[in-house]
């Protein structure tokens, strides 16, 4: 892959999930990453997920600084002088508290892109509290969209909010420093994991305020349509249904024989059209179904794989984007 961020330094003083996710798009991409830890523990992620810090690590060069003593300051600042970017994931204020928030920073380099991501923003009566992925998805109405246990909503296996953070993170940096070399000017972007949620959502968030209310059940990508689920195949398996456009369930009925089916896509009684689907898929079993689907291509189908397996097939870390 094109090393396309090639000559682009980036300071990551974040922890855990959220900034190191961003930090490892960068990298990925060809950006020299540098993390600096604190001369203690170093990154929480070291000992609750060492594998994830692993992987979130790849390719970073690392080192430990005092930040809070003279010397540990005066390596930052000189860091900071060659740097193009700086990532950091503290509570608003807390850099400054330090002697390095973004004033100081900037005087020692002007060009300096600096990305705050934070649960709740750098202002706000929020922006102080503590919280983590699971808070900022209760907050952004997400988190009531998932699957329930009884009365309350079970939690998402992804962090949803730690990586959209992540992901917007990346892009302030690349948005910064864009501009920085365009204008000579550094900058300070906030990124509020609450925020990147709200994006996430968006078109959740829309359709919410459209209609007044929305739940689950309003969601047709969330079960509610017969032809985008899961089904269970012969032998225990599952295969994943995603003919959501007409053409695309046209195809899948014609490679199954049953054209009586290409007009019932979107008939009321959805859980009648479900239940005659699991019956057919019932009748082949996993690799018969994705055997069908390598040689008809429009039918939207794919095995369910479990982590293991795809690991496998995907490797741990695939390059995206790639260049072509």
């Amino acid at each position: 892959m094109a090393r396309l961020l090639s000559g682009v330094t980036v300071l990551d003083l974040t922890r855990l999930l959220p900034g190191p996710y961003a930090t490892r798009i960068l990298c990925d991409l060809g950006a020299e990453v540098i993390k600096i830890e604190d001369c203690s523990a170093g990154d929480p992620a070291r000992q609750l997920e060492p594998v994830w810090f692993e992987w979130l690590s790849r390719g970073k060069r690392s080192i430990k600084l005092d930040l809070r003593g003279a010397g540990g300051r005066e390596a930052l600042f000189e860091m900071v002088a060659r740097a193009d970017a700086l990532v950091e994931g503290f509570r608003p204020g807390a850099l400054a508290r330090f002697g390095f928030g973004p004033e100081e920073l900037r005087q020692v380099n002007p060009k300096l892109v600096i990305v705050s991501c934070t649960g709740y923003g750098q202002a706000g009566s929020w922006s102080q509290q503590a919280g983590h992925d699971l808070n900022y998805l209760a907050w952004s109405g997400l988190l009531d969209l998932m699957p329930r246990d009884g009365a309350v909503p079970v939690n998402p296996p992804i962090q949803l909010a730690d990586l959209a953070g992540g992901m917007f993170s990346a892009l302030s940096v690349l948005m910064g420093v864009l501009r920085s070399r365009q204008t000579g000017q550094g900058s300070h972007l906030d990124v509020s994991m609450l925020d990147a949620l709200g994006h996430l959502g968006g078109v959740y968030l829309a359709s919410a305020a459209s209609r007044g209310s929305l739940s689950r059940q309003d969601l047709p990508l969330a079960g509610r349509l017969a032809c985008y689920r899961s089904y269970r195949a012969a032998g225990g398996r599952a295969v994943a249904l995603g003919a959501l456009e007409a053409k695309f369930w046209s195809a899948f009925c014609l490679a199954i024989d049953r054209p009586d089916l290409v007009s019932r896509q979107h008939e009321a009684d959805q859980a009648s059209l479900a239940a005659e689907l699991e019956t057919i898929f019932a009748t082949r079993t996993q690799d018969e179904w994705i055997e069908l689907a390598r040689h008809k291509p429009d039918i939207c189908l794919a095995p369910v794989l479990s982590l293991d397996e795809a690991a496998g097939r995907l490797g741990t870390a695939p390059v995206c984007p790639r260049e072509v």
